[in-house]
């Protein structure tokens, strides 16, 4: 199972994620945006273990995690998202002033 976690989390926590999640019940849609946070990541973690899996899920703003998440994927992966300090690739595709 692949799932797209940020490039950074270590991949023990990566591992731990999934299988305490997947012990929990977790949805693998939720599972991948926790796992796009480190802190929140091993947050969830230490809740698993103290069987506070389901509050703290109750408590997570799943759409600020899921907008962190799509900003992220723009700014990798967008054809026409402008990265800081680089020439766009389609200039004539930016507005003209």
């Amino acid at each position: 199972m692949d799932l797209d976690f940020h490039p950074g989390l270590p991949l023990e926590v990566r591992v731990d994620l999934v299988e305490d999640g997947r012990g929990a019940g977790v949805p693998l849609w939720q599972l991948e945006l926790l796992g796009q946070d480190e802190g929140i990541a091993e947050d969830f973690l230490d809740a698993c273990r103290d069987d506070r899996a389901r509050s703290f899920l109750a408590d997570v703003e799943w759409d600020v995690l899921e907008a962190r998440y799509q900003d992220r994927q723009r700014r990798e992966e967008g054809p026409f998202w402008r990265r800081p300090n680089m020439t766009p690739s389609f200039p004539e595709l930016l507005p003209h002033t």
